[in-house]
This record gives structure tokens, C-alpha cells and sequence, in this order.
């Protein structure tokens, strides 16, 4: 019987959720080994040897580099295996537990892991760029009663021994994930479920009984009060301390169990970036994107205007509108695919202190390519019902 080489890798390959990119390419090197040509019960089983090879070459020396990531970071960052890899050849991505403890020696005065009260807090991972830090730690050992929202009392306390004033905001993985089509599932493929408010019911658990907690850092694009200098983070030792591990009440975090959990270790990730000053109008609002620093997770963007286009300074000509600073909406790649901007994510906006007609966007997102985007698309906020999108090339 005539077997039809190439569908049955790619079924087996579906039947072990690898990526549609991964597949195709495990596939095409299995064809170019094999002899599509009707194949003998000794030969088939060859085959079939071959293909177990291969799943075993991907999922074991794999899973020291590709499916190892964080339970929060494999579902927010929606990548490639290869794109994961190249993060984690970068420098860009780092597994903290695993890292620290393959170097004992070199990480003898690093602590990833503390055990107190029967909870442990682990730092699991980082994606660190020249702007941004996205730091994921895993809960283990806590009872989290049915039906509440986890919580932890803590956060960092000195990056390079000083205190730095940065931007923050920590958030708790919910096990739920946005399929390529917009549709709603838990992260192990099973559609999600609603309360009676028709909300989606969250799984902050995964099977061990484990949850985990993201802290998102925007870190200095200028000099700080406190010292602190731009990239001065990276390659300096960073100290995370929690004290409590409990649940939400309303807005606010109850304790259920106190401890200390100090964490500290040498915080590292990668300076690459795009720098730019296409000096360029952005359609015809009335703004020029001035300079631009892309980063794998970060942007600094310069926007220049007429003053009176800041609301600040509005009391000019009350009788006339102030035309508002067009809003980041995505990145046109080389490719011509686009990326939309992540909203979700930490940042911040404002006018430039040191000059009143100058708009500073610092706006956080994905992983992508610095070296692959061609243009920046912004919204008008202008016409809100619509937001079209002016798009400025960076050629």
C-alpha cells in the first residue's frame, strides 16, 4: 500500500501540538531523508523509527531551550519555537532556575528559590531590553481558596544596591489565552467558561497547584533622581523581596500567609535597538515623529507639535479644539505583516518636562524584530468612531 509520506508526519506532528512554522520544517527534514516510494512492513517501521527520533530530538533537547519558557510568557508572547529560541540566544530571555542552577559556583550568592511557611516563590524567567523588564515568578505550596483572585505583598527593592523610582505594574496569569481567530481559551486548548456575569471564569492554578505573578518594569530612559542610569540595570544585581502571599479583597491584597521571600540575582538581557529620526509628519495631524528607539519589548518615541496641540495648554484659543498627539497603534515589518501595539502593557506618556512642545511616548509591547520594522502606524485620536491609522515609514 502506497503511503503518503509527508500527511502522516504532518498529522503526526498535530497530534503533538508543535507550531505550524516547526512542523512544516520538521516535516521537510524528514522528506528529504526518507524515499517516498511504497515502502515494505520493515521499511515502514524504519520510518517510523525515524519520525520518533525526530519528536524525541525536538521534545527533549526542546525542552532545554524551546518549551521550557514560563506558563504565563508561552501564552502572552504567541511565538514561534524558533522565535523563542533566538530571545533565548539573544539574551533577551533568560530562565532564571534553570540558568543558576546549571552555574552553582558562578551563582553562589544568587537566590532564585526561598522556602517559607510551606510556600515556595521562584524567579522562573525574565525578558529584559534596554527600557523594559518582564520578571515571572511561580507560587508553589499555596492553598488558594475556590473562587479568589491570588495575590502578593512585595516587589523590588534595589536594582545595582540602589532604590529606583520606575514605573510597575504586577499582574497574575489567568491560564487564559487569545487564539489567533480572537477566540478565548485556557492554555491547554480547552475553551474557557463564564459565570453567571458572563465573565470568563479564570485558572490561575495550573495542575501542580502553582500560579504565577509577572512584574512589568519600565526602566529609565533618562537619569534619575536616585542615580539610577540608563542600562545600568543590565548585568547588575537586582533584589525582589515578598512578604505576604494571600488573595484580593475589592482592590486591596489580605495576607494569608506572611514570610520572607528575598530573591536576588544578576539581572541580564540585551541592549539591541533601533535608532531613528525620520523627522517625519504623521499624516496630517499636525505632528512630526521626531526619533525613535526600538527595543525588543520597549519603545521611546519623540513627537513633536504645535504647542497649542497639548490640552495643558488649550486656555490659548478656548474657542477652537486642541487637535490631540496621535496614539501608537502597531509596527509595519519588513514583511509587510503588522503588529499591533500590546494596550495592556506598562508605560507611560506626557509632555517632555524640559520642553513644552515636545510629546514623549514610551509605549510597551511583544517581542518583535527591531531590525524588521519598516514603519509605524499611529491613531488618530481625532476621530475616535474611525481611528484611521497614519502610517510613517522609517526607510
Amino acid at each position: 500500500m502506497k503511503h503518503n509520506l509527508s500527511q502522516e508526519f504532518r498529522t503526526s506532528m498535530d497530534s503533538l501540538r508543535f507550531s505550524d512554522k516547526t512542523k512544516e520544517e520538521m516535516v521537510m527534514k524528514l522528506m528529504n531523508q526518507t524515499n517516498p516510494k511504497p515502502q515494505s512492513s520493515s521499511k515502514r517501521k524504519t520510518l517510523v523509527l525515524i519520525l520518533a527520533a525526530a519528536i524525541a530530538l525536538v521534545t527533549f533537547t526542546g525542552a532545554g531551550i524551546y518549551t521550557h519558557w514560563s506558563r504565563s510568557m508561552q501564552s502572552i508572547q504567541q511565538m514561534s519555537e524558533l522565535e523563542k529560541n533566538a530571545a533565548d540566544k539573544s539574551g533577551l530571555s533568560v530562565m532564571l532556575e534553570e540558568t543558576k542552577a546549571a552555574q552553582p559556583e558562578e551563582s553562589s550568592k544568587e537566590i532564585v528559590s526561598v522556602t517559607d511557611n510551606d510556600i515556595t516563590i521562584t524567579a522562573v524567567q525574565s525578558i529584559v531590553d534596554q527600557y523594559r523588564a518582564m520578571l515571572v515568578f511561580r507560587v508553589d505550596g499555596f492553598q488558594l481558596p475556590k473562587g479568589e483572585q491570588p495575590s502578593l505583598e512585595g516587589g523590588v527593592v534595589t536594582i545595582n544596591g540602589k532604590e529606583p523610582t520606575i514605573s510597575w505594574v504586577g499582574s497574575y496569569y489567568d491560564g487564559v489565552k487569545t487564539q489567533s481567530d480572537g477566540s478565548l481559551t485556557y492554555d491547554d486548548g480547552t475553551p474557557v467558561e463564564y459565570d453567571s456575569n458572563h465573565s470568563v471564569i479564570p485558572r490561575y492554578l495550573d495542575k501542580n497547584g502553582s500560579f504565577e505573578y509577572i512584574l512589568d518594569m519600565s526602566l529609565p530612559t533618562s537619569a534619575q533622581e536616585n542615580g539610577l542610569q540608563p542600562l545600568e540595570h543590565l548585568n547588575s544585581e537586582i533584589v525582589v523581596k515578598f512578604t505576604s502571599v494571600g488573595i484580593f479583597e475589592g482592590l486591596d491584597h489580605k495576607s494569608l500567609v506572611d514570610g520572607d521571600w528575598t530573591l536576588k540575582w544578576t539581572l541580564t538581557g540585551t541592549d539591541k535597538k533601533l535608532s531613528v529620526t525620520p523627522n517625519a509628519a504623521i499624516g496630517d495631524s499636525g505632528f512630526t515623529l521626531d526619533s525613535l528607539e526600538l527595543s525588543p519589548i520597549s519603545a521611546n518615541i519623540i513627537v513633536t507639535g504645535d504647542p497649542y496641540a497639548h490640552p495643558q495648554r488649550s486656555d490659548e484659543k478656548l474657542d477652537t479644539p486642541a487637535p490631540r498627539c496621535p496614539v501608537l497603534a502597531g509596527f509595519r515589518m519588513k514583511d509587510g505583516s503588522f503588529i499591533e501595539r500590546d494596550f495592556n502593557a506598562v508605560g507611560t506618556s506626557g509632555m517632555n518636562p524640559m520642553d513644552a512642545d515636545t510629546f514623549e511616548l514610551f509605549e510597551s509591547y511583544q517581542i518583535i524584530e527591531p531590525e524588521n520594522v519598516v514603519g509605524l502606524a499611529f491613531y488618530n485620536m481625532d476621530d475616535p468612531d474611525n481611528l484611521p491609522v497614519y502610517e510613517v515609514s522609517l526607510k
